[in-house]
């Protein structure tokens, strides 16, 4: 974990020295540094992390290997609250606005970890599929308006985790809650399959009879 805390931090680093001499700290910097740590959360961690699963030993529960991803998740969102204050200071956004952006943060980074514990049970191909599945949550959803002409397009671009946190930095936000229950909605989907998963795997699993011998 110290691995992508310290990975995670640098890429804070160089997007806090990029955005700030582009385009400032006020207003719209701010947002866009808003947005760029969210993408480091929500595509780049699990994506790195796809491309190395540690093998996990399905026949021993270990926490350590079998909630690791969601470990990981939350330890981000500690460290993202670091650069995330601050910049409702220069941004000039109410506290609530962060608190906000936290819990659909921490709604889709827990979708990711589920996924990342989906890689853990296959091979290069389930995890390819998986990092393509991420992708399309993250950066495909928030353009689906422009992809589909229909009235829902519009609404699940507006719930997709990137836009969603745009918005909600915004002046004159009008702030739901259901940009909030989609990530975590998502969330409980992906690990709700993960335990599914586990429960078929443990029931399929040969037992030695009792009193065999």
């Amino acid at each position: 974990m110290r691995w992508v805390i310290f990975w995670s931090s640098l890429w804070l680093l160089g997007c806090w020295g990029v955005v700030g001499a582009t385009l400032g700290w006020v207003g719209t910097g701010a947002r866009v540094m808003a947005v760029m740590t969210a993408a480091a959360i929500l595509l780049l961690w699990p994506i790195a992390r796809l491309s190395w699963i540690p093998p996990l030993d399905e026949h021993r529960f270990s926490s350590d290997t079998h909630l690791r991803p969601a470990f990981e998740a939350c330890a981000l969102i500690v460290l993202i609250q670091f650069v995330l204050w601050p910049l409702g200071l220069l941004g000039n956004w109410p506290p609530a606005a962060n608190a906000m952006v936290t819990a659909v943060l921490l709604g889709w980074a827990l979708f990711a970890a589920a996924l990342l514990r989906l890689g853990q049970r296959g091979g290069g191909m389930r995890r390819s599929g998986l990092a393509a599945l991420l992708c399309a949550v993250v950066l495909v959803l928030p353009v689906a308006h422009g992809l589909i002409a229909a009235p829902w397009a519009e609404r699940v671009a507006e719930l997709a985790a990137l836009p969603a946190i745009w918005g909600l930095l915004k002046a004159d936000a009008v702030w739901s809650t259901s940009t909030i229950t989609a990530g975590w909605s998502a969330a409980l989907g992906g690990w709700a399959i993960v335990v599914v998963l586990g429960v078929v795997d443990w029931a399929g699993k040969p037992r030695e009879k009792v009193g065999a011998g």
